[in-house]
């Protein structure tokens, strides 16, 4: 199907959260943003339209099966969307029956594109697609922000707080002459478990704001095969907004550094992480690797080229 006949028919998102849910802002909310400026059809469940196309993101509540099989009844496609593989049996069991309702799979890096064969034990037959996630936040250019100082280093990390790097954070904040911040919504526990570490709310309209007032960002996929498989998008934000990364060697993050050339800055142990922090305390450094890394970055994640794989998927539907 081509993109002229997509534009005919209905897209229905089917999101897990609002815009404050990172994985249903990107995977949904962006996408469908940059589709109705495109002049495409779309909208968001609920609603009282019937769609050609139903996009669900990572819902397994019975919202999502009752429109799956509506959809089916009335002759659209289905696509099921995971970035995550939550260890909870009752989604994954959910998940697996919505999956063998749903025409295609999708996923955020070609390692979940694996995982998602084998924990649903997909038959081979059933699509599964790498649909990359687009630049997060508002940002219409990268931030051409110039680092002119070092002491103090102002390092950031940021995430769900679950993934906040409890390990990582005595060795960071050994360093001479550096604040450890973290941009997370955390609880008075963890406060008090890391005086060392200062804290900042997450929000939507706040987070740009706040992650360009810092000099390093460090990022970690570690632990498990899923944590692994995760996307770069994390990555590519703190670049986009003026930050270099330092960031573990794991797949999605090294595909995005090498691309922008800037892998001399990915770590194996805690040791590569703290020789890359210290390496770039120079500001002229941290110059150098946005000049070097920030338009490729840009061009990684342009929401149009996202835009334009996911019509390429929903048009590989009707073959």
């Amino acid at each position: 199907m081509a993109k002229e006949e997509l534009k005919q028919k209905c897209i229905c998102f089917l999101p897990l959260g609002d815009e404050n849910v990172a994985s249903s802002r990107l995977r949904c909310f962006k996408i469908g943003e940059a589709l109705s400026k495109r002049g495409f059809t779309t909208w968001t469940y609920p609603g009282n339209r019937s769609s050609d196309f139903l996009f669900i993101q990572k819902r397994t509540d019975d919202n999502a099966f009752d429109a799956a099989r509506a959809c089916k009844r009335a002759g659209g496609f289905v696509v099921f969307d995971t970035d995550d593989f939550p260890s909870c049996p009752e989604f994954r069991k959910r998940a697996g029956e919505l999956i063998s309702l749903a025409d295609a799979v999708t996923t955020a890096t070609p390692e979940q594109q694996e995982l998602a064969r084998g924990i649903f034990s997909l038959p081979t037959d059933k699509k599964v697609f790498c649909l990359p996630n687009p630049a997060d936040y508002e940002l219409l250019e990268p931030s051409l922000k110039l680092h002119h100082s070092s002491y103090p280093l102002k390092v950031v990390w940021f995430g769900n707080v679950e993934n906040f790097p409890v390990h990582r954070v005595g060795a960071i904040t050994s360093l001479p002459e550096l604040e450890f911040h973290a941009i997370t919504n955390a609880s008075d526990a963890l406060r008090q478990q890391f005086p060392q570490c200062v804290f900042h709310a997450w929000s939507y309209c706040g987070f740009s704001a706040a992650i360009s007032s810092f000099d390093i960002c460090v990022l970690s996929h570690e632990g498990s095969e899923i944590s692994n498989a995760k996307s770069s998008n994390k990555m590519a934000t703190a670049i986009l907004h003026g930050v270099p990364v330092v960031a573990s060697c794991t797949p999605d993050y090294e595909r995005l550094a090498r691309a922008a050339g800037v892998a001399q800055w990915l770590y194996d142990d805690l040791q590569g992480m703290l020789r890359c922090v210290e390496m770039l305390r120079e500001p002229q450094t941290r110059n150098a690797y946005l000049r070097t890394a920030q338009q490729t970055v840009w061009k990684e994640c342009d929401v149009d080229q996202v835009v334009s794989r996911f019509l390429a998927i929903l048009g590989s539907l009707d073959r």
